[in-house]
């Protein structure tokens, strides 16, 4: 495990540092001005999520990336970016599906996911994110370092979830504790 995720886990799970959770968690990340103009390029729609909470442990972006339709095949390829406010992380994956021709089909899509691009348009754009957010100093994490578990801590009391035990993934991009939602209903969003 990284010493910075080791850090920010320590302070949050093992100090219980609310204080700390929530200016990271309330603020707007500062993203690096690059980053912002390539999610504003027109060419592939972008779905930024959370952006309803005043407060949360991350930024997540799906960027659908292509589809290609020939004939009966309809294929669509995304890429999910996800930046953590604790620290300067983030992990990118991405995803595909394919409509389901078979007559005896129990769903209409079949899909898969991967740290690996599945085409040349998310390849191209996980090579660029990736270059912007690691020269602006953020480090890239991979399914194995996210799926990783922190040995002794264990999901508080009462969060079913995310199962027993806690992973970088889960200490990292979410609200394990609920203190984020307690803010966030306590601060509504402003309506527009």
């Amino acid at each position: 495990m990284q010493n910075m995720v080791r850090s920010v886990i320590d302070r949050v799970f093992r100090e219980r540092d609310r204080e700390f959770f929530l200016g990271c968690c309330c603020r707007p990340p500062a993203l690096p001005p690059a980053l912002s103009e390539l999610l504003k390029r027109p060419q592939a729609p972008v779905m930024e999520y959370y952006t309803a909470l005043r407060c949360w442990p991350c930024r997540k972006w799906v960027i659908q990336t292509s589809t290609v339709e020939k004939g009966d095949f309809h294929a669509k390829f995304e890429t999910h970016l996800v930046i953590s406010k604790l620290a300067p992380l983030f992990h990118i994956h991405h995803e595909f599906s394919v409509r389901n021709a078979d007559e005896e089909r129990v769903t209409p899509a079949l899909g898969g996911f991967s740290e690996q691009a599945y085409s040349l348009s998310q390849f191209r754009l996980e090579e660029e994110a990736c270059r912007i957010l690691t020269s602006a100093g953020y480090s890239r994490l991979s399914f194995a370092e996210l799926a990783e578990v922190v040995g002794d801590l264990s999901s508080p009391p009462g969060v079913t979830m995310f199962g027993p035990q806690v992973t970088v993934e889960y200490a990292l991009f979410n609200d394990l504790f609920g203190w984020c939602g307690e803010r966030n209903a306590a601060n509504p969003p402003l309506s527009t």
